[in-house]
């Protein structure tokens, strides 16, 4: 197997509406258009709502999905968790309602080589983005 490339990690609670919507559809079928290798880390954060059961149905048939369950510890233990069990060369971190689509991958993807960490943000369109997060 080639090493993987890319790690898309996303965390999950009470994402059953986003789940019903076809989120992890549109993902996969976005990635398998791609030229490069990946893998999907869907990382639940202790779902009271029926997320698991779902994400569990849905990514039966995509290889390359895996669900991780967590205790519930919040939204950054999610996304370590997500992490830990990546193995791809870049890990991407996005929310489950995609308001960063998948897609936007691609315009990221040319700053990885030189930086570390490379920060995707809509901050400079939203209203009340505090100066913070701007400059994160």
């Amino acid at each position: 197997m080639s090493k993987i490339y890319l790690s898309v990690v996303i965390p999950c609670y009470n994402e059953s509406e986003n789940l019903k919507r076809g989120v992890l559809d549109e993902v996969y079928d976005f990635l398998t258009k791609q030229k490069f290798t990946w893998e999907v880390i869907v990382s639940d954060d202790g779902s009271t709502d029926d997320s698991r059961e779902i994400v569990k149905k849905q990514i039966s048939n995509k290889k390359s999905f895996k669900l991780v369950e967590n205790v519930h510890g919040g939204k950054p233990s999610a996304v370590w968790e997500g992490i830990q069990k990546s193995s791809g060369e870049y890990v991407l971190f996005t929310d489950m309602d995609q308001s960063a689509p998948i897609h936007e991958v691609l315009n990221l993807q040319h700053f990885f080589k030189d930086y570390e960490v490379v920060i995707g943000s809509r901050g400079g369109e939203r209203e009340n983005f505090s100066i913070v997060r701007k400059l994160g």
